[in-house]
């Protein structure tokens, strides 16, 4: 099981969403630059290269559910 804070999968709630960066930031009141950050972070410990991936694999491995 990766382990991700609670705040990048927050985050990767968000981009799941289909929010981008800057729709994400002021959200979480942070930087767009701290949201690269903590997206780096996700793609590093998924070991993904997309968003899509990112995605994905964190629903696969249970890390965020999709709403009906």
């Amino acid at each position: 099981q990766v382990a991700l804070t609670p705040r990048e999968i927050i985050i990767l709630e968000h981009l799941a969403k289909g929010l981008s960066f800057k729709d994400v930031a002021p959200i979480e009141d942070i930087s767009y630059y701290t949201v690269a950050d903590h997206v780096k972070a996700i793609y590093r410990k998924l070991a993904v290269n997309s968003r899509g991936e990112a995605v994905y694999e964190a629903i696969q491995s249970g890390l965020i559910a999709v709403k009906e």
